[in-house]
């Protein structure tokens, strides 16, 4: 039988962990303030759509670690 606690819980460095989703969170801010000018002449004013693009990018990019993180990579 599948232990989903066990799936679920975090491995590995907690800094590293910590760092990566500090990182995470910078890049939306950084992507929704430097995109103003750009998503108002081509998205017609729509700022969410490149914040939405880049939260999607980190949710797919956020499974695959956590998903990678779960099979023992020592053999």
């Amino acid at each position: 039988m599948i232990k989903w606690k066990e799936l679920i819980k975090f491995k590995g460095d907690k800094i590293l962990w910590c760092m990566i989703i500090l990182l995470m969170v910078a890049s939306v801010l950084l992507i929704y303030s430097s995109t103003g000018r750009l998503a108002y002449n081509k998205q017609d004013g729509n700022t969410l759509f490149y914040v939405g693009k880049q939260l999607t990018f980190l949710i797919v990019c956020f499974g695959v670690l956590f998903v990678t993180q779960i099979f023992p990579w020592k053999k």
